[in-house]
């Protein structure tokens, strides 16, 4: 008879890390770095390999998907880059202005 908990829980796969680097699109770097912060799941070491449990890559990237804003808001004009529309006028204007 199986135990509830092991019915209950997801199957377990293991993502090698060129497939968790895949999966994520982050670069091996960034990847590692958000490791040791804490913010991505461990690998689990498994003979010499790093292998990662695909259903804690898939949860992570749930969650990034929920930490992003409902809308876009447009960027802080201190940073917004002059439009081609601005630029004509300031043209238009220093013409007429001769």
């Amino acid at each position: 008879m199986r135990d509830q908990t092991e019915a209950e829980a997801p199957p377990v796969r293991f993502l090698t890390l060129p497939e968790t680097l895949q999966r994520v699109r982050l670069g091996k770097t960034a990847m590692y770095a958000k490791i040791g912060a804490g913010s991505f799941p461990m690998p689990v070491r498994i003979g010499t390999k790093s292998m990662f449990v695909e259903h804690e890559v898939d949860n992570w990237m749930r969650e990034q998907v929920a930490k992003r804003p409902a809308t876009l808001l447009p960027p802080p004009a201190a940073i917004r880059k002059r439009g081609a529309t601005e630029k004509h006028r300031d043209s238009l204007e220093q013409t007429a202005s001769h």
